[in-house]
């Protein structure tokens, strides 16, 4: 993969990414118990995430329609290929910058602070 699409690739995917955390805080109802739940399940919020990523790259790299299903192919796999950076360069960023505690990132994350640690300890490369 080109090194700029690669670059275009994270920088779009943060971009949209952050915009998701916010939309996804807006998006949260309420059940009996007060307490807020998401309403899209992360299939779903991961599919509303690529149509938006497609959507923004259509916007500001336009290709004819017959280049525009290869490109989403190489996109998907793009997003693919940089997701685990992404991740370790996200979690290192918060580590070091934001002084996050492994216990933040594992609340977050869904697992133990022993499993963050261990996940994501060392700086991605």
């Amino acid at each position: 993969m080109p090194d700029w699409l690669e670059r275009l690739v994270i920088v779009v995917a943060r971009r949209a990414a952050e915009e998701a955390v916010h939309t996804q805080r807006d998006d949260r109802v309420v059940d009996d118990d007060d307490e807020a739940k998401d309403v899209l399940d992360a299939d779903t919020a991961l599919r509303h995430f690529y149509a938006d990523y497609l959507g923004r790259l259509d916007h500001l790299d336009p290709v004819a329609d017959a280049e525009s299903e290869r490109r989403d192919l190489v996109v998907a796999l793009a997003l693919t290929a940089a997701a685990p950076r992404l991740l370790a360069d996200t979690v290192h960023r918060l580590r070091t910058v934001n002084g996050w505690s492994w216990t933040d990132i594992a609340a977050v994350a869904g697992t133990t602070r022993q499993a963050a640690a261990q996940r994501w300890g060392s700086p991605a490369r």
